[in-house]
């Protein structure tokens, strides 16, 4: 576990979340991300591809961790730690188009996106989206 990972470490509860649900979920907003970029719905599919990383991301915690539930300090939304926790960030680092695609991806995604009324065009939010499907389907088998 890094710095990040480690400096966000609480004493650890166990969350209510079980892990196996994130998994699910994670594959839904994927595929839901991709409708709404078909649909010119370039915002919002940008918003809900970023919490499919989010969902992969506290998959993995649980999965290697050996973990049925997300423990309740990971039930955040920040993209870094839940990178730091899930044991992949070493592996991401190795993969420098992969790591290009993560930090732009951090770098456009938050959570309060679903406030933000500005467009995005469509090129931009296609490059985004194919950048998180990478990402979503590197993380999905190093975590299998």
């Amino acid at each position: 576990m890094s710095g990040k990972a480690k400096k966000h470490q609480k004493a650890a509860k166990g969350g209510h979340t079980r892990g196996t649900l994130f998994r699910d979920v994670g594959k839904r907003h994927l595929k839901s991300a991709r409708v709404l970029l078909d649909n010119h719905c370039e915002l919002d599919a940008l918003y809900l591809g970023g919490y499919a990383i989010e969902c992969i991301l506290k998959y993995a915690i649980t999965r290697r961790g050996g973990l049925d539930h997300l423990p309740a300090n990971f039930e955040i939304h920040t993209l870094d730690i839940l990178l730091a926790a899930s044991g992949l960030e070493k592996d991401l680092e190795r993969q420098s188009n992969l790591q290009a695609a993560y930090a732009t991806l951090v770098e456009y995604w938050e959570p309060a996106l679903r406030y933000k009324a500005p467009t995005l065009a469509k090129g931009e939010a296609v490059r985004l989206y194919n950048y998180i499907d990478q990402l979503y389907q590197w993380m999905a088998e190093r975590t299998a």
